[in-house]
């Protein structure tokens, strides 16, 4: 629940770029371990599962993603798209699956009704 909580609690500001194990930049939701990652040259390893092919090293990519999906948002990694701070609710797909066919009945009788009216 604290995985997807902090998406939805997310301000414009929160997020960062962070350079990656492969070198590219990704855009996360800003905490203790961003900040530990951003000043930090390596951190330690516990045990390398050599889950990338091309890996700096300097931390472990799926043990912060790990840890965060887990619930500790605040020592793992949690990347963001640049408008997260625009959701405001994480519905099952099921939920958005029926409100998008519910919406799309609504306006398929607007049409209707406003076809007859037009006759």
């Amino acid at each position: 629940m604290a995985f997807k909580q902090k998406y939805i609690d997310v301000g414009k500001e929160d997020t960062l770029l962070v350079k990656t194990t492969v070198g590219l930049q990704g855009r996360a939701i800003a905490n203790n371990f961003t900040d530990i990652i951003s000043r930090s040259d390596k951190l330690k390893i516990k045990k390398c599962l050599d889950c990338l092919k091309n890996c700096s090293y300097r931390f472990c990519t799926l043990d912060s993603l790990l840890k965060s999906v887990a619930g500790d948002v605040e020592n793992g990694l949690v990347f963001a798209g640049a408008r997260v701070h625009e959701v405001r609710e994480i519905l099952p797909v099921q939920r958005i699956i029926d409100n998008l066919a519910a919406e799309y009945g609504e306006v398929i009788k607007q049409g209707l009704a406003k076809t007859k009216k037009s006759q």
